[in-house]
């Protein structure tokens, strides 16, 4: 719930309404209109020695959601990749450290918030 209102503030500073919803047993933000999941992982793991960042989409499903904000969150780092829904693998979703050299698939969605509020 925290990082729902942590991201809620950020939003709100760039001028977007929002509102977190219960959905069942998780949380959704409808922000202008869009339905936003936020998932949240907390420790790489080494896949070929490169960190990854790992979320799976079990407890929600994708027609829930518009947006997804995933968190890769560990010691004093703290990321948000901001992903549209038909960006989204089905099941598992694996994120490169954004630190970690080299170009990774989901970089483009690297603090993306203009995908949910253009003014951001």
């Amino acid at each position: 719930m925290k990082s729902l209102v942590d991201i809620q503030e950020k939003l709100a500073s760039c001028g977007a309404k929002t509102q977190i919803v219960k959905r069942g047993r998780s949380y959704v933000m409808e922000v202008n209109g869009k339905k936003v999941a936020v998932k949240v992982s907390k420790k790489p793991i080494k896949v070929n020695g490169k960190p990854y960042y790992h979320f799976t989409n079990v407890g929600c499903k994708m027609s829930d959601s518009d947006i997804f904000v995933c968190i890769c969150a560990s010691k004093n780092k703290r990321f948000h990749f901001v992903i549209p829904n038909d960006a989204m693998p089905k099941s598992t979703l694996s994120i490169k450290d954004p630190d970690d050299s080299g170009p990774g698939k989901y970089l483009k969605y690297l603090e993306a918030w203009n995908l949910i509020a253009a003014t951001c």
